[in-house]
């Protein structure tokens, strides 16, 4: 990792920067279901960042490639059972040290505010997505590919998403209750496109689920199995 560039340090409550930074094959984030049930995995990645303004608030610019080697997972998994204790609420009010705790968090959130970050990021098609999900039935899904999308979040905490990912390989496993587990391959091409709201992409998805069978031919009358 190389930071070049300066920081204003004249006025000590508005420290301000103007940085370069440049990260080559950093793994920031290596972490497994242990640390994290819901959102884990390794992420690498080579970046050229500009960093300037007040060091609270600051503006991010630049571009992010993830790395061969960025595996991540996304589970959400629903227990639809109801235990005894998670049918009881309990309301309870802050007094003495616990409302005393609260005090430092909220004077850091005054002087820390959200920055502005616009990034180019473009996915290495070795990198790995996986997304497993149990509510009622269970489908993991597994893809590689490639793509090229672009970031910006606003001070305000708003957040946009532009660009698309196509699909170079996948797998994609689905079970329902009372029905055997059926596999499906991916079609190459197949893409997620986004437009702008992070949480709405448009999905274009085609997987295949290869069926054995068998047929009688009629001229010899023997059996012949096909896919």
């Amino acid at each position: 990792l190389y930071v070049d560039g300066t920081l204003d340090i004249e006025t000590a409550d508005k420290i301000i920067a103007d940085l370069q930074v440049s990260l080559d094959d950093i793994r920031v984030m290596n972490t497994t279901k242990k640390d994290n049930p819901e959102f884990f995995g390794s992420i690498i990645v080579n970046s050229g960042l500009k960093i300037t303004g007040p060091v609270t608030q600051p503006a991010i610019k630049g571009n992010v490639t993830l790395q061969d080697g960025t595996n991540i997972t996304y589970r959400e998994i629903n227990d639809i059972t109801v235990q005894k204790t998670q049918q009881t609420v309990t309301f309870a009010s802050l007094s003495g040290d616990s409302a005393d705790a609260i005090i430092p968090i909220a004077r850091m959130r005054e002087i820390s505010g959200m920055p502005a970050i616009q990034t180019t990021i473009e996915i290495n098609p070795k990198s790995k997505f996986n997304i497993e999900i149990s509510s009622g039935y269970d489908i993991h899904i597994g893809v590689s590919g490639s793509g090229l999308l672009n970031y910006a979040m606003l001070p305000n905490n708003s957040m946009s998403l532009t660009g698309s990912y196509e699909i170079n390989q996948g797998t994609a496993n689905l079970k329902f209750t009372g029905w055997p587990l059926k596999n499906f391959l991916i079609t190459p091409g197949s893409s997620l496109r986004w437009d702008g709201d992070i949480a709405d992409p448009t999905i274009n998805l085609e997987a295949t689920s290869k069926v054995e069978g068998s047929y009688v031919n009629p001229v010899d009358g023997k059996t012949r199995y096909v896919d």
